[in-house]
């Protein structure tokens, strides 16, 4: 790519050309973003961006048109509570699996359904409820996920959740 783009709290995403250093800044006002709290951006496809929007969910940026997808909707299960609509971080794995951290749970967009991943215990400790803070890829492949009750490793495959450290 030519550009640079970077995600903002309160501004939108910004787009910085690599070699002139002209920035380019889409927010709510001269976009379709819903948001300018956003928290994290990751590449979806080489001419795409999903978004995580702080307080409004993930949404989809094409970087040749500086637009938003709008035809992009998810299934969300049954339990799927509005805190999850904060995001903390996305990634996007090697078979184009959004993972989403958000204030509530961990959870990944497989095609265009929602499959939770770290259940949250809201009912059992409602004033200590599950936060990630940040998600990566380790050397294996598998995401680590940084939450307020501990370290978690995931296998993208299986779902397969192994504690690595609890707090």
């Amino acid at each position: 790519p030519t550009h640079m783009w970077i995600s903002t709290w309160r501004g939108g995403i910004g787009s910085i050309h690599k070699k002139t250093f002209e920035i380019r800044v889409y927010n709510k006002d001269n976009s379709s973003l819903v948001s300018n709290g956003i928290k994290s951006i990751a590449w979806y496809a080489p001419d795409t961006l999903v978004i995580g929007n702080h307080g409004e969910g993930l949404q989809f940026f094409n970087t040749k048109t500086n637009t938003c997808i709008t035809d992009f909707s998810i299934t969300y299960s049954s339990y799927f509570p509005e805190e999850q609509k904060y995001i903390t971080h996305v990634v996007v794995d090697s078979k184009k699996n959004i993972w989403v951290a958000t204030i509530r749970n961990l959870y990944c967009v497989t095609g265009k359904k929602v499959k939770d991943v770290l259940e949250s215990d809201i009912f059992s400790h409602p004033q200590n409820p599950l936060f990630v803070s940040s998600i990566s890829f380790d050397k294996a492949g598998f995401i680590i996920a940084a939450t307020n009750k501990g370290v978690f490793r995931i296998n993208i495959q299986t779902f397969e959740v192994q504690t690595i450290l609890e707090t």
